[in-house]
């Protein structure tokens, strides 16, 4: 019962509602008929009540399927849900429980793909701490998360949602890396977009007049390492041609030589 309907489950699969206040009979759902719930014996073993959460109806088997029906109107809004595996550790699991667990981890399959499926250990520790631990087995990750409180129920809903606090703040992360990728490329392409982008026009910001000696290669390395640069201009002594030598990364010497072209 909820927001003025009344649901009631029959075990041979149908579902019926009606309004609290005038008896009108709102809907009906025959589940034999849905194929989704063939594996399930049409639905005929669905001892545990309805649960109602926001205005939507969960129906839950033993075998772990589950359908979700709007409660004002009946219209299906998911025929099967994620597949849970329930295990119980010194504990009596009611269909209840399953239930319960069921419809609290239905809420996480918006973020997985349809091949993922879910496992819940739900266990009492030294009598007082009841502990729920979930698993969600997704196509590419696996994602765990454990919570323990007095109260079995409130064990399930933690988590739950310590599951998808952990979905969220991937999803999170995944994007702002995408978003910084994309700004770091956006940037190498301006950087590099100007320093190779071709010049409409030549400017000299430095032009200097340079007195050039005759001598050898050796004296112009010398005269270059004396005055501290990394390239030197002279007049080769021998050829009486314009020479160029530079220091390389590696600590040697390059030298540039001209050569006529033919």
């Amino acid at each position: 019962f909820a927001n003025n309907v009344v649901v009631v489950p029959f075990s041979s699969g149908e579902i019926i509602a009606f309004d609290a206040t005038t008896g009108i009979l709102l809907w009906s759902q025959d589940l034999v008929g849905q194929k989704t719930f063939d594996a399930v014996a049409n639905l005929s073993q669905m001892n545990a009540s309805p649960v109602i959460e926001n205005g939507i109806v969960y129906l839950v088997g033993h075998a772990g399927q589950t359908m979700a029906v709007n409660l004002k109107t009946g219209e299906t809004l998911l025929e099967e849900l994620m597949e849970l595996k329930i295990t119980a550790k010194n504990i009596k699991l009611t269909e209840a429980i399953k239930t319960y667990a069921q419809t609290r981890v239905s809420r996480l399959d918006k973020f997985f793909s349809e091949d993922s499926w879910a496992q819940i250990v739900l266990s009492v520790d030294k009598k007082i701490n009841q502990r729920a631990e979930l698993t969600i087995h997704g196509a590419k990750n696996k994602i765990s998360s454990k919570a323990i409180k007095q109260d079995l129920y409130k064990a399930i809903d933690e988590a739950v949602m310590k599951v998808e606090t952990q979905v969220k703040k991937k999803k999170a992360k995944d994007v702002k890396g995408k978003k910084v990728a994309k700004n770091v490329k956006e940037d190498l392409s301006a950087y590099f977009g100007n320093v190779f982008a071709p010049q409409a026009d030549v400017k000299f910001s430095v032009i200097k007049q340079v007195e050039v000696y005759p001598m050898n290669p050796e004296d112009a390395a010398y005269e270059m390492e004396r005055l501290g640069y990394t390239f030197w201009m002279f007049m080769d002594e021998d050829s009486k041609q314009i020479n160029l030598i530079f220091k390389r990364l590696d600590g040697t010497y390059g030298l540039i030589q001209p050569v006529r072209t033919k």
